[in-house]
């Protein structure tokens, strides 16, 4: 799942894999609902006392700042390398997302099968969904939101120790949220409501499982 563990390195300073996540192969939401983030650059922050100059170009930024352009409907940011944020934002990978409100809202992105993969993913080849959990801290005076933190929808508590199956260890949790279903090494939600209820949940079982939160605010209107 190494699109997975990407999809926020250019968007968030988690390092995720779809490991005890809850996925989807269809998608739970179509429209996006509630305050929604403000368009233009943002900054995913390693730390709470990472500081970034709006003012300063993306290569100045410090290490602990990672830049996300949302447009809408988009996330979007550069590739992963020391020369990363040198690349041209019209090259940056972008990630179609749907942000629904709620206490806490939840992020649905959409990873698509990467074309030049030697072998077809577990899911044939079709997008997978995956979902965060998101809370506004800060929004501007139209109601955007422009700062916030987020945390991965995860199926239930973690596992102290992964199960095996074939010799390849499962980190599905084996107590997972009510109307979470888990099959394997993946989890579903059986409803809506249940997908939320676990977005809600999972804010404490993602600290506790070694999980960070991640740290977003909104830095100026264009690159």
């Amino acid at each position: 799942m190494s699109k997975a563990k990407a999809l926020l390195a250019m968007g968030a300073a988690l390092s995720l894999s779809a490991c005890n996540m809850v996925v989807s192969e269809k998608p739970w939401f179509d429209a996006p609902s509630g305050a929604q983030l403000r368009d233009g650059l943002w900054a995913n922050l390693q730390t709470p006392d990472c500081k970034v100059d709006a003012a300063a170009p993306i290569a100045e930024w410090p290490e602990c700042a990672s830049p996300m352009l949302i447009t809408g409907a988009s996330y979007s940011g550069p590739p992963n390398g020391p020369d990363g944020r040198t690349v041209s934002p019209d090259k940056w990978q972008a990630l179609p997302h749907v942000l629904v409100g709620g206490d806490p809202h939840v992020d649905q992105l959409r990873l698509d099968p990467d074309p030049k993969a030697p072998q077809p993913n577990g899911w044939g080849n079709k997008p997978l969904y995956l979902y965060l959990a998101l809370r506004a801290v800060a929004r501007d005076g139209e109601g955007r939101i422009i700062a916030a933190e987020r945390w991965p929808v995860l199926c239930g508590p973690m596992p102290k120790k992964p199960r095996e199956k074939n010799g390849v260890p499962i980190f599905t949790s084996e107590k997972p949220f009510k109307g979470i279903r888990v099959e394997g090494d993946a989890c579903f939600a059986e409803s809506a409501e249940a997908l939320r209820a676990a977005a809600a949940a999972s804010e404490a079982a993602a600290l506790e499982g070694g999980f960070t939160k991640v740290s977003s605010r909104w830095v100026r209107d264009g690159i």
